[in-house]
């Protein structure tokens, strides 16, 4: 998958608009869009911007494999867990 829709996935993963996702990245909306439909090659500092702000998705965002316990996740993962959360059997509340 390309940067462009690995950005785009995360936002609408927040239900955020370009503009709120801009001001919680500092990436302008123009380029959001732009790299959201490839229309604009995705630049290290926008690739940089989404990481700071988001840093879960870092490895994910960089096709590194992920590792248990580094913290680290995809959109799909944190879909999966909001929906099994409202049945209590997600992993994280047992126990709690």
């Amino acid at each position: 998958m390309d940067e462009g829709k690995k950005i785009r996935e995360i936002r609408e993963l927040f239900d955020l608009s370009r503009p709120q996702f801009a001001d919680k990245t500092g990436i302008s909306v123009h380029t959001i869009h732009s790299t959201e439909l490839g229309r604009m090659k995705c630049s290290i500092e926008t690739l940089r911007a989404v990481q700071k702000a988001y840093p879960q998705f870092a490895k994910w965002l960089n096709e590194i494999p992920l590792e248990d316990g580094d913290g680290q996740s995809t959109p799909e993962i944190e879909r999966t867990r909001d929906r099994l959360k409202p049945t209590g059997t997600d992993t994280e509340s047992q126990g709690k």
